[in-house]
């Protein structure tokens, strides 16, 4: 089984979701990485076909991205510490 393989219902429940799937796949790929956000965000961008459409699809993922990246990092700051000093 080839590893995208693995990933294909997750991106099919993802892809049912539309804009919000991508929102949620990018958010947490930030956090915990659970499978690339290329394989919704490329099909989304090139099915779309203009060049409004695509940089309007790029901002949502760059809000996204950096939202799920300042989450990671307060929770990594919030527990961190105390989850090291616990293990």
């Amino acid at each position: 089984m080839e590893i995208l393989e693995y990933f294909e219902p997750m991106v099919q429940f993802l892809d049912g979701f539309g804009l919000i799937g991508l929102i949620i796949l990018i958010f947490t790929e930030a956090i915990i990485n659970p499978i690339p956000p290329e394989t919704l965000f490329l099909p989304m961008v090139i099915t779309d076909g203009t060049v409004p459409g695509s940089l309007f699809l790029a901002l949502i993922a760059t809000i996204a991205s950096v939202l799920g990246a300042i989450f990671g990092y307060w929770v990594g700051d919030k527990a961190g510490r105390p989850l090291i000093d616990r293990f």
